[in-house]
């Protein structure tokens, strides 16, 4: 899985990208108008790179519950139109 420095990395690649008002940028990775979006994919990147064990969750108790009783629904009058 990628990484956020990876990610960053291949932001670099040559490409070219305007930002209205200022013209062709050189680094979407430290532009202000560009870097805190960069930041943010970057982040996501780490945190998906976690191998984090899920711990095991065991639903069968939730068949014991009892179920809450149906509370009867009027359906609901039209409105005369004036």
């Amino acid at each position: 899985m990628r990484t956020g420095a990876e990610y960053r990395e291949a932001l670099r690649d040559g490409r070219r990208v305007w930002v209205m008002g200022e013209g062709l940028i050189d680094d979407v990775t430290v532009h202000p108008a560009t870097r805190a979006m960069v930041d943010e994919y970057a982040a996501w990147y780490d945190l998906s790179s976690l191998s984090l064990d899920m711990p095991a969750i065991d639903l069968n108790s939730l068949r014991a519950l009892p179920l809450a009783p149906r509370r009867p629904v009027t359906p609901a009058r039209p409105t005369p139109h004036a």
